[in-house]
């Protein structure tokens, strides 16, 4: 059994970003699809925005988000 979605956690950072390009690489050879999430962080925008703005730097890559306002217990 071959996995179809590949979750890619953002937090903001340049770092976790780098991944997204590898993981859609990995999905198109399997035909599966991006599914990126983040929670609030200590950005300058919120995370709807935030992975709206990702959204819109890949435009080759099937993406799915999921987001949440409220922050997370540490």
């Amino acid at each position: 059994m071959v996995a179809k979605t590949f979750v890619v956690p953002l937090d903001g950072s340049e770092f976790a970003e780098r991944a997204i390009p590898v993981a859609g690489a990995i999905a198109g050879r399997l035909g599966g699809r991006l599914l990126i999430v983040s929670a609030p962080y200590k950005g300058t925008i919120g995370p709807r925005e935030y992975l709206a703005e990702i959204v819109g730097r890949f435009p080759n890559l099937h993406i799915d988000k999921a987001e949440t306002d409220e922050y997370l217990p540490t």
